[in-house]
């Protein structure tokens, strides 16, 4: 699995939507501020919002909100899901009944 788009709103230097397309091997690469490390920063926010927390300077403006979407693609999304959620679904229900493509 791999993240396919991002889409930051809002979000320090970011104050209209801005959008990227990934493949699954992307390098992000730019000139001093052209804001490679607010991408990176979103991503650790989106992952890990404990230890890299939003805070009121993180808001390019603070009367609105901000905003992170994250697309993600996989190759084998249903084989995914199915040993992501084989451990909470109960084994009489069966995973091919609740996987019908």
């Amino acid at each position: 699995m791999y993240i396919s788009k991002i889409k930051i709103t809002n979000y320090r230097g970011v104050k209209d939507i801005r959008e990227l397309n990934l493949t699954r091997f992307s390098s992000i690469v730019g000139k001093n501020d052209a804001g490679k490390t607010i991408v990176l920063n979103a991503l650790a926010t989106f992952l890990n919002i404990k230890n890299f927390s939003i805070t009121q300077t993180d808001f390019n403006d603070l009367n609105k909100s901000i905003d992170f979407e994250f697309s993600f693609n996989s190759d084998n999304i249903l084989e995914l899901l199915e040993s992501k959620t084989k451990s909470k679904v109960k084994k009489q229900m069966g995973l091919k009944n609740l996987f019908k493509i």
